[in-house]
């Protein structure tokens, strides 16, 4: 989600729809490097994150505008996943959106227009080893992949 405008801690659902500017795809990279117990270390460690690639994001999506959108991913070329529901796992983007807003306030932050929030995953986590490609599939926005090889 690609944040058109600031969003203030309470802001209602209409504040937080008008404040989505666009949709895309995303691929985020975590690695899960120690046990899942250990919350001080998750939180230490950016809660596994590691990258994340953005694809391109669709502007006649303003406002969640999420009709007609499938999700495909694939490993090694062949599908293993597909959604036509991005927020069957996820949950409602715009109440995400507005939780983002109220955490950020909490810490005495903002979310700030130009920013991109990472839902979540539209598929169940998917583990992966080195030598796979992994390619999502957001129809009818683009396409991202990351090719893992050992170095």
């Amino acid at each position: 989600v690609y944040v058109a405008r600031d969003m203030l801690e309470g802001a209602d659902r209409a504040t937080a729809r008008a404040a989505i500017a666009s949709i895309g795809p995303a691929i985020e990279l975590a690695d899960v490097n120690f046990p899942p117990e250990d919350v001080e270390a998750i939180l230490a460690g950016n809660v596994y994150n590691r990258r994340v690639i953005l694809g391109r994001s669709d502007s006649s999506r303003a406002g969640c505008v999420l009709d007609g959108l499938v999700g495909r991913i694939y490993r090694n070329g062949k599908e293993m996943a597909a959604t036509t529901d991005p927020q069957a796992l996820t949950g409602d983007l715009i109440d995400i959106v507005c939780h983002v807003a109220d955490l950020l306030a909490a810490l005495g932050e903002m979310l700030r227009a130009g920013e991109v929030i990472i839902t979540g995953s539209i598929v169940p986590p998917i583990w992966i080893e080195s030598k796979e490609e992994i390619r999502y599939t957001l129809d009818p926005i683009d396409t991202i992949s990351i090719n893992l090889r050992p170095a």
